[in-house]
C-alpha cells in the first residue's frame, strides 16, 4: 500500500535536488561568462563621425593634440625620437579591459627604452578615464577624447586598435583587436623599446 508521508518526502528531495542543480548551473555559468577572456584579437566596433583613412604603416604616423588626465599636452610630431605605442580603446570596451594590464607590464618592461605609451579613449569624458585608470592602477598617458578627434584622425573604426610608431615618426605597424604580452613585446621590439 503506498504511503503518502513517505512519497511526499522523496518528491520535494527531488524537487529540492532539481532546484539546487539549476541553481549550481546558473552560477557557474555566470562565472564563465564573467570570467572568460575575450580571444586575441578581439575587437569592438565604433562609429567615428568624419573618420579619416587609415594611416598607412611606413608612412609619418598622422598628428594629433591632446590633452592628457595630467593636464600635459600631448602631440604626436613632438614625441619624435621616442618610440610610440598609440592605442585606442574605452572604459567600456571588454577586450580593452582584458589586455589593459598586459598593456600596463609592457610599459613597465619598456619604459627604459623611452617608450611612450598613449592611450585615447574614443568618446569619453576626463572623469570616467580617471576613474578607469585609478581602478586598473594604470600608470601610462591618458587620453580623453569626448569628441572622437583623435580617433578620427587616425580612421578608428574598431576598438581595442594599436599603433606602433618608431622613433623616426614613421608609423610601423597597426593591429586592430586585444594583443597577449607576447604581441605586445613583439610589436614594441619593432619599434626600438
Amino acid at each position: 500500500m503506498p504511503d503518502p508521508e513517505r512519497d511526499a518526502a522523496a518528491s520535494g528531495r527531488f524537487v529540492t535536488w532539481v532546484v539546487v542543480t539549476v541553481v549550481v548551473a546558473l552560477v557557474m555559468g555566470g562565472a564563465w561568462l564573467i570570467t572568460r577572456r575575450p580571444a586575441a584579437g578581439a575587437s569592438t566596433p565604433v562609429q567615428v563621425s568624419g573618420a579619416a583613412t587609415v594611416p598607412l604603416v611606413g608612412k609619418p604616423a598622422p598628428d594629433f593634440t591632446a590633452t592628457t588626465l595630467d593636464g600635459r599636452q600631448i602631440t604626436v610630431s613632438q614625441l619624435k625620437g621616442r618610440p610610440v605605442w598609440l592605442t585606442f580603446g574605452a572604459t567600456w570596451c571588454a577586450p580593452c579591459r582584458v589586455e589593459a594590464p598586459d598593456l600596463q607590464a609592457a610599459f613597465a618592461a619598456h619604459r627604459a627604452s623611452g617608450l611612450e605609451v598613449v592611450s585615447v579613449y574614443t568618446a569619453q569624458e576626463a572623469t570616467a578615464v580617471r576613474e578607469y585608470a585609478e581602478l586598473l592602477g594604470l600608470t601610462y598617458a591618458h587620453v580623453p577624447d569626448p569628441q572622437s578627434r583623435a580617433a578620427a584622425s587616425y580612421g578608428v573604426n574598431g576598438i581595442p586598435v594599436h599603433f606602433f610608431i618608431g622613433a623616426d615618426g614613421v608609423l610601423r605597424e597597426r593591429i586592430e583587436g586585444a594583443l597577449s604580452r607576447p604581441q605586445m613585446d613583439a610589436a614594441l621590439a619593432g619599434i626600438g623599446a
